[in-house]
């Protein structure tokens, strides 16, 4: 979170809320910081994996021609 407000690049974060290993206090406070383009994609039922949700808005955001 320290360096969250220095970064300048397009972001996506992903916050599992039963994430154990980055709870989603944590990943709300660097997100927070965050001030350039930044979405979040939330995980009502998810701890600390990914989801094809979150592997579909990865590829979406990094090749904006993948469909």
């Amino acid at each position: 979170m320290n360096f969250a407000r220095r970064c300048t690049a397009r972001t996506l974060f992903s916050v599992g809320f039963f994430d154990t290993v980055s709870p989603p206090t944590s990943v709300y406070a660097a997100y927070n910081q965050l001030p350039g383009k930044k979405d979040i994609l939330r995980e009502w039922t998810l701890g600390h994996e990914c989801s094809p949700e979150f592997e579909q808005a990865f590829l979406k955001a990094v090749f904006p021609a993948t469909k």
